[in-house]
């Protein structure tokens, strides 16, 4: 008689064991649904989608939220520049473009980014004034530098802080009308002396917005591959 209540009771400690097991499975699937919510934007990200994928087959939970359908602002987040698509779209942003920009030292033009994103988008296209509202809010949130045009007209989307002093950004508004230049050239329209207008290019070099390429026939000439989309659209 001992011995049966003894595992009665050794039965009941189990079942209560496994109904703690199941509540907390329980809970931990609600909190995993409720970071998916949270987190939707997010989860556009091929990179974090897997992640999640990965840690839900760990735990036993199945399936993982799909990605963000592209939509368009609504109304009321076209008048106030604001809302779920804004943020989403600035998520996608700084995803596909802001690869691309860091290898071109941190900055894109206007253009460059539109295309970039869009390509991306099979369905739907981003109208350029929504992708300048992303931008802006992605500059409020001080997650870039933000929107620069320069005197040629050319709009240039910075995504990493870039130190561009003054000279530096004389050449890049020479560049923009060819997307490359020459040190001839710029002593030409800036009437500045060679080792100045050496010392700007050679800093731009370095800082991973402008690249030299050397040759018989063209000399030596410094292209700037964030600028090339621009140059582009002035030939059409």
């Amino acid at each position: 008689m001992l011995k049966q209540a003894f595992e009665k009771e050794k039965v009941e400690l189990m079942i209560q064991e496994l109904e703690g097991m199941f509540n907390n499975i329980q809970d931990l699937r609600g909190r995993v649904e409720e970071f998916e919510t949270k987190y939707a934007e997010l989860m556009n990200s091929p990179q974090y989608r897997e992640k999640l994928k990965l840690l839900k087959e760990e735990l036993g939970l199945a399936g993982v939220l799909p990605p963000r359908e592209r939509a368009t602002p609504t109304i009321v987040e076209k008048l106030t520049g604001s809302g779920k698509f804004y943020n989403s779209l600035g998520v996608e942003i700084l995803e596909v473009a802001g690869k691309k920009a860091r290898e071109n030292g941190g900055i894109l033009t206007l253009a460059e980014v539109a295309l970039t994103v869009n390509k991306e988008r099979v369905d739907q296209f981003v109208q350029l004034g929504d992708l300048i509202k992303a931008l802006k809010i992605l500059q409020d949130y001080e997650l870039i530098p933000g929107i620069k045009t320069l005197p040629s007209g050319v709009q240039v989307v910075e995504f990493l802080p870039v130190e561009i002093s003054e000279d530096s950004n004389t050449i890049l508004n020479i560049a923009s009308s060819s997307g490359w230049v020459a040190i001839e050239e710029v002593m030409l329209k800036t009437k500045w002396p060679r080792e100045r207008a050496e010392r700007a290019l050679r800093s731009l070099e370095k800082g991973g917005i402008a690249r030299v390429d050397v040759s018989y026939a063209m000399g030596t000439r410094w292209y700037f591959p964030g600028l090339m989309r621009s140059t582009a659209e002035k030939r059409r």
